[in-house]
């Protein structure tokens, strides 16, 4: 559902279980979308956009096209409070959205720290490779279940060598980057199939 924004001095930035989680998700944010160059002219879907800068960064650098998804409704209204004139922000869920869009398609899609947290992440990673055209760019935090992240709030968790196992499983070309974070591991998988 694409919402009404509310005014940004309705939003409810304050806890800070919040703020920390705006500072974790604007660091993702610089490190993955630091060269942008691939959005240029492209249709690019943000699936799990949190509050949006990831699809603001992509539409700042030329994206043709930028739908942004998210289920949480405020995280949506603080996006909103940002508008970009090609960015459609959208509430709801992932499989929802394929479910009355079955003929959707994107140049790129974007997940960005949201497979973890998926249940279906198979199915969920399957879907994202049907809608894409051309890239997929899908990010983890890699744990190696004796972390203090491990059994967290995560539906799943990968080692480094299940997670490429899970992406090469997919696509035919996926090359793999390690964020550098030594508390918060992150690998981002570049997901491509020659046409």
């Amino acid at each position: 559902m694409i919402v009404n924004p509310k005014p940004a001095s309705e939003l409810n930035l304050d806890s800070e279980a919040k703020r920390h989680n705006l500072r974790r998700r604007e660091q993702v944010v610089h490190r993955i979308f630091y060269n942008l160059i691939w959005a240029q002219g492209q249709s690019v879907f943000d699936i799990g956009c949190g509050i949006g800068m990831g699809a603001r960064s992509i539409s700042e650098n030329g994206a043709k096209t930028v739908l942004a998804l998210d289920k949480d409704l405020e995280s949506i209204h603080y996006c909103c409070a940002f508008p970009k004139m090609n960015v459609t922000y959208m509430q709801g869920d992932f499989f929802d959205f394929i479910k009355h869009n079955p003929d959707a398609k994107f140049d790129v899609c974007v997940a960005i720290e949201i497979v973890e947290h998926v249940k279906k992440y198979e199915r969920f990673l399957d879907e994202i490779k049907r809608i894409t055209k051309k890239t997929a760019y899908i990010s983890t935090v890699i744990n190696e279940r004796d972390t203090i992240y491990s059994g967290n709030f995560h539906s799943q968790e990968w080692t480094e060598q299940e997670f490429k196992d899970l992406l090469r499983l997919r696509w035919k070309n996926v090359v793999f980057h390690k964020l550098p974070d030594p508390a918060h591991p992150f690998h981002v998988g570049i997901c491509q199939d020659p046409t």
